[in-house]
């Protein structure tokens, strides 16, 4: 008699999440407290490389205009430098606004390689401390997987105010717990219908064409049919009309931020963004469903592997 044993293995790796920028996936719920008290009576120290260059101007420009929590003050990179390799404790009185690129081991996610600015008391690689820290990623362009820095300038104002926001809501402490954690944020947080915004104005940088086909190969990038899949995708997921969907330039974008309409919405990093205070209305992925099926495997949605081994009482 045959004995024959199916065995299904299904291996599921995770989505990458991307560009969700909230807190409440980078604090815990005993740690809001704390950060929100020490946060508030600290000093910011920003370290600056050039004043001069157009994007650290840009920065400071941004924190000027938007960053209403506490002090700040600029430092030299070189005496930030020296600072980090003195490994001294955190304070409670000095955080830091940091900006660094991570890469990461499996490759195949989306965000394999990430240029991110936080927020902490931690003053290097916040990723690998215990410091809680507020975050927000930024584009990057990636070409045969070598990670390529995007002109960001134009969306630092709309990340201080993220910032900004992110901290004045952990005033609420018992509120701010009940939906920490990824799923809860998800399911409770996040608009799953922008049904109400269908009238409103969604910008889209160019740079985000550059996100949309990072796991393409080269030769697929035809940015012509590629835009259109992408706008036509964020349209059905946002069931914004498509005439109120408009690919700008990044002075638009950054002049949008400045004036805050209530009108206005700016997609950025895979998140939906009001322009009056940087909150996130919802986090879109126009990658998922969106490729054919070989680029879906490829793109780390769901790999099934299925072995058949088959154990028989004699050989045929």
């Amino acid at each position: 008699m045959k004995k024959i044993l199916l065995i299904t293995l299904f291996f599921v790796q995770n989505l990458p999440f991307g560009y969700a920028q909230s807190s409440k996936l980078t604090l815990k719920a005993n740690q809001v407290s704390s950060f929100y008290q020490e946060i508030t009576q600290a000093k910011l120290i920003i370290p600056i490389t050039d004043a001069k260059d157009p994007e650290e101007k840009a920065l400071l420009d941004a924190v000027k205009n938007y960053w209403k929590i506490c002090p700040y003050k600029t430092i030299s990179r070189k005496d930030f430098d020296e600072l980090q390799t003195k490994h001294e404790a955190p304070s409670p009185k000095t955080f830091y606004l940091v900006k660094e690129t991570y890469e990461r081991l499996k490759q195949r996610k989306k965000d394999w390689a990430y240029t991110k600015y936080y927020i902490s008391k931690q003053n290097h690689w916040v990723e690998e401390q215990d410091e809680p820290f507020i975050e927000f990623k930024l584009p990057l362009k990636t070409v045969n997987r070598v990670p390529t820095e995007l002109p960001v300038a134009y969306l630092f104002g709309l990340m201080i105010k993220h910032f900004n926001n992110e901290v004045l809501l952990m005033k609420n402490e018992e509120a701010y717990a009940n939906i920490s954690g990824r799923k809860k944020l998800l399911k409770l947080n996040f608009k799953h219908s922008l049904k109400s915004y269908a009238n409103k104005t969604l910008l889209v940088s160019k740079n985000e064409l550059e996100n949309y086909m990072i796991n393409l190969p080269e030769d697929k990038k035809d940015v012509e049919k590629q835009l259109a899949r992408f706008i036509k995708s964020i349209r059905k997921k946002t069931k914004i009309k498509p005439a109120n969907i408009k690919i700008v330039n990044e002075a638009d974008i950054k002049l949008a931020i400045a004036k805050a309409d209530a009108n206005t919405l700016i997609y950025t990093g895979y998140t939906i963004y009001n322009t009056q205070d940087a909150t996130m209305l919802r986090r879109i992925d126009p990658n998922k469903g969106a490729r054919p099926f070989h680029w879906v495997l490829a793109s780390t949605i769901v790999v099934v592997v299925v072995v058949i081994a088959t154990i028989a009482t004699g050989i045929l």
